[in-house]
């Protein structure tokens, strides 16, 4: 798939998170712990992502975000630290990486020392932790300097919030949890990914179709689609403008651990299979 191809759709769980950060000569950048999301004239969009353990520990949540978040902070050479999150428009391309141009390589390259030791040393042995298997270490820096561009946005908001919250419909019946989130292109005239339109959600009571890549369409050998489909035969994909994303937000408290708040499918919205859509 063209993932730059307008109107394009992108499964944000199974294409960018966890996947490695490539620069233009080859460069290991870390892994995508994160993804912020933010609203534009009443229609949410992804438009940046992040790597190292304040992204990752923003998407843990909990008692154990905290934890890896402060010990970043107190490890961390300036005295108030902040993530780099790239725009996606400095995505180039989608595939078994995912690939950013030489400014967002160069801005991510000057973080690389402690953020790759805390996921080495920190992340890597937490249960569930997200560390990834990058062999160009390299020394840990001593001095830091922000980024203009590369911070993020105030009103931007991490889409690991969604993950693992419980959907239910207006009936109050539980429709299971988030294991997916689907996005569009938008047609920006550029070459790059740019962002993203936030297009629906899929919740689900198994995650094993989700965890296989087959959320969104039934693929593989008769007997895995076979199996796949029957785990997955209540999975419901959710459009985005169904939801009341904004009373969600404002509830969600995630020092508390992630998917604390509910998210309730407005009456009458149409819920449908994921393979129906």
């Amino acid at each position: 798939m063209d993932s730059r191809k307008p109107g394009a759709e992108l499964a944000l769980n199974l294409r960018l998170l966890d996947h490695q950060i490539m620069g233009p000569e080859g460069e290991l950048l870390g892994n995508v712990d994160n993804l912020l999301m933010e609203e534009v004239d009443g229609h949410w969009f992804v438009a940046s992502l992040m790597t190292g353990p304040a992204a990752a520990a923003q998407r843990q949540g909990g008692r154990m975000g905290r934890w890896v978040e402060a010990i970043w902070r107190r490890m961390h050479p300036d005295a108030d630290p902040v993530p780099v999150a790239v725009p996606l428009r400095h995505v180039t391309k989608v595939d078994s990486a995912v690939h950013v141009d030489e400014s967002a390589a160069r801005a991510l390259a000057q973080t690389q020392g402690i953020e790759l030791w805390l996921r080495e040393n920190v992340i890597s042995r937490l249960p569930g932790g997200l560390a990834g298997d990058d062999d160009d270490r390299g020394p840990v820096a001593t001095h830091r300097r922000r980024h203009p561009g590369f911070e993020p946005d105030p009103g931007a908001r991490p889409i690991g919030h969604l993950l693992g919250a419980e959907v239910r419909d207006s009936e109050d019946s539980s429709l299971g949890r988030v294991i997916e989130l689907t996005a569009t292109t938008d047609d920006d005239g550029t070459e790059a990914l740019g962002r993203l339109r936030l297009d629906a959600l899929i919740c689900s009571t198994s995650r094993i179709g989700g965890e296989l890549g087959y959320t969104l369409t039934p693929e593989g050998p008769w007997v895995v689609r076979r199996l796949v489909q029957a785990l997955h035969r209540g999975d419901r994909l959710v459009h985005v403008d169904d939801l009341d994303l904004h009373a969600f937000l404002a509830a969600e408290k995630p020092e508390e651990g992630r998917a604390t708040t509910r998210l309730t499918v407005r009456r009458n919205a149409e819920v449908t299979h994921p393979y129906d859509r």
